[in-house]
């Protein structure tokens, strides 16, 4: 989750991992490499992280299918550009709505949710993702790191 509030404001049973905005990439980068580690991470064990660097090649070797739900450009085009020098595209939603609707489209691996946003803000959103389609890993991501892939 994606916040400009402090972390208590928030239901921490939601989500698996918080930030605060402002975002840098190498946080970003962290988030997202101790999430899909801990999947399948033994019991008790922590999962090694990769060094906070940049990697281009990363969505070849973890390919996602990535949903940024973000209403202001600036900020969707600084996340998509973040993104793009890790290798991934995602498709972008500007509200809540738009995230439900793009979600009977396709599956989606990872959604970075925007918490303040217009129509249906991203908290009600994240309530019914979770409700509807039980948020759980994907069968590829837990393939990929089953496979012993390098995250």
């Amino acid at each position: 989750m994606v916040s400009s509030l402090g972390r208590d404001a928030l239901d921490r049973q939601l989500f698996a991992a918080y930030l605060l905005k402002p975002i840098r990439a190498s946080q970003l980068y962290d988030v997202l490499m101790s999430i899909l580690a801990a999947v399948d991470a033994p019991a008790g064990g922590k999962p090694v992280l990769a060094q906070a660097e940049f990697d281009p090649a990363m969505a070849k070797r973890l390919p996602l299918r990535l949903l940024l739900a973000e209403d202001h450009i600036t900020n969707q085009k600084l996340a998509l550009l973040t993104l793009g020098r890790l290798g991934y595209r995602a498709d972008v939603a500007a509200n809540g709505l738009e995230v439900l609707a793009a979600l009977e489209r396709q599956p989606y691996d990872v959604i970075v949710m925007d918490m303040q946003m217009p129509e249906m803000d991203g908290l009600e959103a994240t309530l019914r993702v979770r409700q509807r389609w039980r948020a759980r890993p994907s069968w590829r991501c837990r393939q990929k790191l089953n496979m012993g892939w390098s995250v």
